[in-house]
């Protein structure tokens, strides 16, 4: 396990950039402070991998996702994991990305956009 200390996630060293939307026990709902209108669902502990996540974490994010202030009838929930999926912060944490239609990406799953960067 890092240094908590200098986690800009860690809920308890005040290093958050944003204001926690909803706390249960267990995690935290904020909204992404580089993402507007995207979310993080965060453990509580300082976790840095996925098998270190206690057995009632789906159970915490089922609550916190039930909180998101944005209306979630469609949306995309995503893990960065290591340096080559692109995550930057050590700290475990859930993106929520609500979907809308009218864009360019409507009605496409990640795995399309994937393959669609791949091939630029």
């Amino acid at each position: 396990m890092s240094n908590t200390v200098n986690c800009p996630l860690c809920h308890n060293n005040n290093l958050l950039k944003v204001e926690v939307i909803a706390e249960v026990d267990g995690g935290y709902l904020i909204e992404a402070y580089n993402s507007p209108g995207n979310f993080l669902i965060i453990p509580a502990d300082h976790i840095e991998e996925s098998a270190d996540l206690p057995d009632t974490w789906w159970a915490t994010f089922k609550q916190l996702l039930a909180k998101v202030p944005e209306p979630l009838e469609h949306y995309n929930i995503s893990l960065n994991f290591g340096k080559n999926a692109g995550q930057t912060l050590s700290h475990l944490h859930f993106w929520i990305i609500p979907r809308v239609g009218g864009t360019p990406a409507s009605g496409r799953g990640l795995a399309s956009l994937i393959d669609t960067t791949n091939q630029e």
